[in-house]
């Protein structure tokens, strides 16, 4: 696994590309996609999405993790230095939490639908997050893996010539 030894730089990079590459996937599948039937291409296809989206989140999981290491590391050298006592390194609070609330897109029955994360439950030690379905009002327990969160829009953004898509609940 060789993004292990990535500068965070370069993760950011490659989040780029494949996020490039699955606006590319999610093209083609609009492009030859037709409401009546599922051909094995199209299914294919969004298998590909799937998979994209998977490894964007744990390239995002990567990324969170090193810099968290990278954090842990210089907090011990300091208290090292001070000759305090290093807090439990064991002890840290679920980020899941930070989820709730958040839109996302997900791949649902074959389709990409757009949902609202109301909670995250631990089951058995399984991570799942319940998502509320924009489009047909559903509720469903999914893994973190297979949902992309939307990105939260900040007012540093809103500059002129920057373009933005607007996500009405009822369009899903």
């Amino acid at each position: 696994m060789d993004e292990f030894n990535e500068t965070l730089e370069g993760l950011e990079e490659k989040i780029e590309e494949y996020e490039k590459q699955l606006a590319l996937v999610r093209d083609e599948i609009k492009k030859y996609e037709k409401p009546e039937e599922e051909n094995e291409q199209i299914k294919n296809l969004k298998k590909l999405e799937a998979d994209m989206i998977e490894v964007i989140n744990l390239t995002r999981d990567l990324i969170k993790y090193k810099k968290q290491n990278e954090l842990e590391n210089d907090e011990n050298k300091e208290l090292e230095r001070s000759g305090e006592v290093a807090p439990d390194i064991h002890e840290h609070i679920k980020e899941s939490n930070k989820f709730i609330g958040r839109t996302c897109s997900l791949n649902y029955e074959n389709k990409m639908v757009y949902g609202l994360i109301e909670n995250v439950v631990i089951h058995n030690n399984i991570e799942q997050l319940l998502i509320h379905i924009f489009e047909t009002n559903d509720r469903i327990m999914i893994p973190p893996n297979y949902v992309q969160l939307n990105e939260v829009l900040n007012e540093s953004a809103l500059k002129e010539n920057n373009q933005f898509q607007a996500l009405y609940k009822k369009d899903g």
